[in-house]
């Protein structure tokens, strides 16, 4: 049975749980390996007609980016600049943004103060494409507090039952 939800706190667990691995997705020994192979890592592919989760729910600081918001001490940070995606995360965003993840829902959960400058990092961020990976999300619940109420907030809005 397909598993209903699943909350990430670290980007990389969506691309070993889903079995899927672009080549900027591997661990930093990779990129070693890399150099001295000079061929790239190969992605590992979802068996056809594999199951997929029906959301995925993504934290922003240490999971989508970094540094975490609160280390830009009242600076207003900027895309790709202060702030960067994670190799992970990016990744993932693209593979949700691609071929087989359209039933798949993707939603944010954040305790981050600065939602302001949150929301404005997700418009932001763009995927190879152009995409901004704000609309990936169709649920976004940021902003102080306890994380179960985000996730709860995400199911009643979402109809996906938790496992």
């Amino acid at each position: 049975r397909v598993v209903a939800c699943m909350l990430l706190t670290h980007a990389s667990a969506l691309l070993r749980s889903s079995g899927l691995r672009r080549a900027s997705a591997t661990a930093l020994h990779a990129k070693k390996r890399k150099a001295k192979n000079k061929e790239p890592p190969k992605r590992a592919e979802l068996p056809k007609g594999a199951a997929r989760p029906k959301l995925i729910v993504f934290d922003l600081d240490n999971t989508l980016w970094q540094p975490e918001l609160y280390q830009m001490r009242g600076k207003k940070p900027k895309a790709n600049k202060d702030i960067k995606l994670t190799a992970g995360a990016l990744d993932a965003l693209h593979d949700l943004a691609g071929e087989g993840w359209e039933k798949t829902q993707a939603a944010v959960a954040s305790r981050a103060t600065a939602t302001d400058w949150a929301e404005k990092l997700l418009a932001d961020f763009k995927l190879d494409h152009g995409q901004s990976i704000a609309t990936l999300f169709s649920y976004r619940e940021i902003y102080e507090g306890n994380k179960r109420k985000h996730l709860q907030r995400i199911r009643e809005a979402s109809g996906v039952a938790y496992c």
